[in-house]
C-alpha cells in the first residue's frame, strides 16, 4: 500500500469518526431537551406549508408579518369552510357510534363467530361474558389495576400536547416574519469558503424536507377522500368518520388505509350485511394500491429519493427510538442524512462536482442553485454567485 492510499484511509477514517461523534452528541443533547423537540418540529412543518403564500406576498410588497397574518387567516378559512360542510356529518355520525356502541359489539361478535363457524377446524372466539370474567379475574386485576394508574401519565401527556398545539403557531409566526433575517444570520456563521457550498446543501435539504411535508399533507389528503367517497358509495355506517381517520394516520407513510380497511370492515360486520365488510376490505386494498403505486412513488421516490424498504425500516426504526414523533419524523430525517452524506461522500472521496453528486443522488435536478451550476459548467452566461440566490 503506497503514501497516498494510507492517507486516503486515514482521511476517511477521520471523517466517519467525526460524523459519528457529531450524530451521537446531537443524540445525547436531543435526549436531554426532548419535550422541546414536538413544538418546533410542527412549527416547521407549518412553516413549509404557508411559507410560499408568505414569498409570494413579500414579493407583492407587502411585509412578511402581515403577509404571515393574512396567510394564517387563508388557511384558517379553508378550515372553516371544511369544518362547516364536514363536522355536521360528523357529529351526526359520532352520536350514532356513542348510541349503537353496544349494539356494534354484539352484531360484530356474532358476525365473526358466524364466519369462524365456517372455517375448518374448531376455531372458537372468547363471548363477551368470558371476557368480562377475565377482566374481573384475581390474576388480572393487578394488570388492569396498573394500567388505571397510568391514566394519570396519560392526562399529562394530553395537557402536554394541548400546549404544543397553542404554541405551534406561535413560534410559526415568529419565525416566518423574521425567516430572511435568519437566513442572513447562519450565512454570516459559515466561512466564506465554505459558504456557496453550505447555500446549495442547505437549499436542497430544504427541496427535500418541504416537498416532503406538503407531499406527504396532499398524499394524506387524497386517501381520506377516496376512503370517504369509496366508503359512502357502499353506504358504509360512519363512513366519513372512519375515511378521515385513514387519511390523517396516512401521514404516517402507508398506514391509513390498512386501519381504515380495518375498522371499515368491522362497520361493516356491525352492520348486518357481511358483503359491506368485504366491500369495505377491497375498497382499502385499492387505495392502498394506488398510494403505494401512484401517488406515494411520486413524494417517496421524486421529492426524498428513498426506496420503499428503507422507508418502512426507517419507521420502525423512528418508533423505537422515539414514538409518534419518531415515526413522523423518520423519513424526512433519513433522506436529509443521505442528502449530506451522500454529498460528502461523492465530493469529498470521489472528487466529483455538486452538480454530479446530486444527480446521482436524486437524477432529477430541482434546485434554481442546482441549474444555474450546470448550466455554467456548460458555458451559460450567468455569472451571479451562488450565494446570492435566496430563493426557495
Amino acid at each position: 500500500m503506497n503514501v497516498e492510499s494510507i492517507k486516503r484511509v486515514g482521511t476517511i477514517s477521520w471523517h466517519l469518526i467525526g460524523i459519528t461523534a457529531f450524530f451521537g452528541i446531537v443524540i445525547w443533547v436531543g435526549s436531554h431537551v426532548a419535550i422541546i423537540f414536538p413544538p418546533l418540529v410542527f412549527a416547521a412543518a407549518l412553516i413549509y406549508i404557508i411559507n410560499p403564500f408568505v414569498d409570494q406576498f413579500e414579493k407583492w410588497g407587502l411585509h412578511r408579518l402581515l403577509g404571515s397574518c393574512l396567510s394564517y387567516l387563508m388557511v384558517g378559512a379553508v378550515f372553516t369552510i371544511i369544518g362547516m360542510l364536514v363536522i355536521p356529518i360528523i357529529a351526526d355520525q359520532g352520536s350514532q357510534f356513542i348510541d349503537r356502541f353496544p349494539m356494534i359489539v354484539e352484531d360484530a361478535s356474532a358476525a365473526l363467530e358466524d364466519l369462524t363457524s365456517q372455517l375448518p377446524g374448531d376455531v372458537a372466539l372468547p363471548t363477551l361474558e368470558e371476557v368480562g370474567d377475565w377482566l374481573g379475574s384475581s390474576e388480572n386485576a393487578g394488570l388492569i389495576g396498573e394500567q388505571v394508574g397510568r391514566l394519570g401519565e396519560l392526562t399529562l401527556s394530553l395537557f402536554e400536547w394541548l400546549i404544543i398545539i397553542l404554541l405551534v403557531p406561535v413560534l410559526a409566526l415568529y419565525i416566518l416574519a423574521d425567516l430572511p433575517k435568519t437566513r442572513e444570520a447562519f450565512k454570516g456563521l459559515v466561512p466564506a469558503e465554505w459558504r456557496n457550498e453550505a447555500l446549495f446543501l442547505g437549499r436542497e435539504v430544504n427541496n427535500v424536507v418541504g416537498g416532503f411535508v406538503r407531499g406527504q399533507l396532499l398524499v394524506a389528503l387524497l386517501v381520506g377522500i377516496a376512503m370517504s367517497l369509496g366508503f359512502l358509495v357502499i353506504d358504509l355506517p360512519f363512513w366519513l368518520i372512519i375515511g378521515l381517520l385513514s387519511g390523517i394516520l396516512n401521514v404516517i407513510p402507508f398506514v391509513g388505509p390498512w386501519v381504515g380497511g380495518l375498522l371499515g370492515a368491522l362497520a361493516g360486520l356491525s352492520s348486518g350485511d357481511p358483503s359491506k365488510a368485504l366491500y369495505a376490505g377491497l375498497i382499502a386494498i385499492v387505495v392502498q394500491q394506488l398510494d403505494n403505486h401512484v401517488v406515494s412513488p411520486l413524494v417517496m421516490r421524486v421529492v426524498v429519493r428513498l426506496h420503499p424498504v428503507v422507508v418502512i425500516v426507517a419507521l420502525l426504526a423512528g418508533g423505537q427510538l422515539a414514538g409518534l414523533l419518531g415515526v413522523l419524523l423518520a423519513v424526512p430525517t433519513v433522506a436529509v442524512i443521505k442528502v449530506l452524506l451522500g454529498h460528502w461522500w461523492r465530493t469529498r472521496m470521489l472528487g466529483q462536482s455538486w452538480e454530479e453528486a446530486k444527480e446521482a443522488l436524486f437524477e432529477t435536478s430541482t434546485s434554481p442553485v442546482a441549474e444555474r451550476i450546470k448550466s455554467r459548467s456548460e458555458g451559460g452566461s450567468d455569472d451571479r454567485p451562488v450565494a446570492e440566490d435566496d430563493s426557495g
